[in-house]
């Protein structure tokens, strides 16, 4: 069979394709016969989303007192970006605790993600409205 047949079988958007039985059965046994593990890196750039949530901490996200800590909270998102598909990205904007994201533009890395939580009293209210403005998810 052709790639675009296989493509068509292993992908999710089928577009109106009609693949007979026998040739989607072929399909499937051959992937399980030889192991075939789609390229995630791939399947990202085919469907325009990657299934990553940024996480932008513009302060330390790990600090020395518990009582400040982030870890449940981000245990949280874990939890509920897990259950809907997605990988979390750490975002750091500050390792050192203080005001404001590192280097200029330095949320434009962010897009790397389909979205993105921002986290920290200090955020840069002009790049974050850019963000909006452009239809970037933010919260």
């Amino acid at each position: 069979v052709s790639q675009a047949t296989v493509s068509l079988v292993l992908g999710a958007r089928k577009q109106g394709a009609t693949i007979s039985e026998e040739t989607r059965r072929k399909v499937l046994d051959a992937v399980r016969a030889l192991g075939y593990v789609p390229d995630p890196a791939a399947s990202r750039l085919a469907a325009a989303r990657n299934n990553l949530l940024g996480v932008f901490s513009f302060t330390s996200t790990f600090p020395t007192d518990v009582q400040h800590s982030y870890y449940p909270f981000l245990v949280g998102v874990e939890q509920e970006a897990a259950a809907r598909g997605y990988d979390l990205v750490l975002f750091t904007g500050s390792s050192t605790g203080g005001a404001g994201a590192a280097g200029p533009n330095a949320l434009a890395r962010v897009r790397l993600a389909d979205g993105c939580l921002f986290l920290g009293r200090h955020a840069p209210a002009e790049e974050l409205r850019r963000l909006v403005a452009d239809g970037f998810p933010v919260v």
